[in-house]
């Protein structure tokens, strides 16, 4: 039998391979159910290593060394990234007193000082690599060095067609770089791949077919494409189908329904949501009817193309009181334990999970 563990109050959490870090409603840090601070509000993880938090009153920053559990307070001016440049040096933006400029720098987290400016004013941190930052400028795209420069600019009007906006050739999400080339979608369900080395747009992927007739080289099914660490493949989990796509050819090299192929798992969900790839498995948040409300967490087997393990999160009576599961609370999957957050703030942990291995 799988152990079933809620603990009440969660504000956020994050997982590390050694750390469960838990903010509670009551501005409490736990770390691996240790209590270690009693002032915090708006927390966040820093490259798995630090936990970054405010106080309550909003006024004062701290940062806590995951790897002692000692704290101690930063410029509260600071907004660190998780893009580093080494061992304790971050991209940041330091804000002005009235928090209406920010300036690029490197930041040492460990010192609590500034040790490069960069000279680049009131932009946004999208992507970081290289010494090369990316940023979405709405409208474009634009690449530079740590200097200001200018390296390629992309006008996001080149994704358009006769039947999208400009707001639905807008960036949805920078996937990642592979073989010296950007992978992003956009809000009108494209994948597009970008040379880093040139700006140039190498391949354009649509959802709609109607695409194809505007330089559009193939139909996909969704866009929520995630790098496989295993093969350094795009794999996709869309509404109802399965597709993988390889990152040297940019030839689909799996695609299938997989309600169908799984119609006794897979089948009997209508809905799923917020399917996130990790390692073997895509876990998923299920709605079984229409109107039955997401209630329904599970794992899917790519390989094995099966719905290896499911479970009624949320009771029909709770549903009705007001409990629910949300896209933006998805369920993660690490050694061997199952977390996921609820509506009303229930943190739920499954261990032992070797319950995986039943239809195998």
């Amino acid at each position: 039998m799988t152990d079933h563990t809620i603990i009440e109050n969660v504000c956020q959490f994050f997982l590390t391979k050694e750390h469960i870090i838990i903010i509670k409603n009551n501005n409490t840090v736990t770390i691996n159910n240790k209590t270690v601070s009693h002032e915090t509000n708006i927390a966040q993880l820093i490259d798995d290593c630090y936990v970054l938090f405010f106080n309550k009153n909003l006024d004062k920053q701290y940062v806590i060394d995951l790897k002692n559990k000692r704290e101690h307070k930063i410029d509260s001016k600071i907004n660190i990234s998780n893009n580093k440049i080494n061992s304790n040096v971050f991209l940041a933006q330091n804000f002005s007193e009235d928090f209406t400029e920010s300036e690029i720098v490197f930041f040492n987290i460990k010192e609590n000082k500034i040790t490069k400016k960069c000279g680049i004013y009131n932009i946004d941190l999208e992507f970081f690599f290289d010494n090369m930052i990316l940023i979405n400028r709405m409208t474009k795209l634009e690449l530079i060095n740590t200097e200001g420069d200018t390296i390629w600019l992309i006008d996001l009007s080149l994704f358009d067609t006769p039947k999208y906006g400009e707001k639905l050739n807008q960036i949805k999400k920078i996937i990642g770089i592979h073989n010296d080339t950007l992978l992003l979608t956009t809000k009108g369900g494209r994948l597009i791949t970008v040379s880093i080395k040139t700006g140039n747009i190498v391949h354009k992927f649509s959802t709609q077919e109607s695409d194809l007739n505007f330089g559009y080289e193939t139909t996909i099914k969704g866009t929520s494409f995630f790098v496989n660490n295993n093969d350094n493949n795009l794999y996709c989990m869309s509404a109802n189908y399965f597709q993988k796509i390889n990152t040297q050819t940019y030839e689909i090299e799996e695609s299938f329904n997989f309600r169908e192929v799984d119609f006794s798992g897979m089948g009997t969900y209508k809905n799923i949501y917020s399917p996130l790839l990790q390692g073997n498995y895509f876990t998923f948040l299920g709605e079984k009817s229409y109107g039955d409300g997401v209630r329904y967490i599970g794992l899917y087997d790519y390989n094995s193309k099966k719905l290896i393990w499911e479970y009624e999160l949320i009771s029909k009576e709770d549903f009705m009181n007001g409990n629910k599961l949300t896209s933006p609370e998805p369920v993660y999957f690490s050694n061997e334990k199952l977390f996921v957050k609820d509506f009303k703030n229930n943190l739920h942990i499954f261990e032992e999970l070797r319950i995986v291995k039943k239809n195998s």
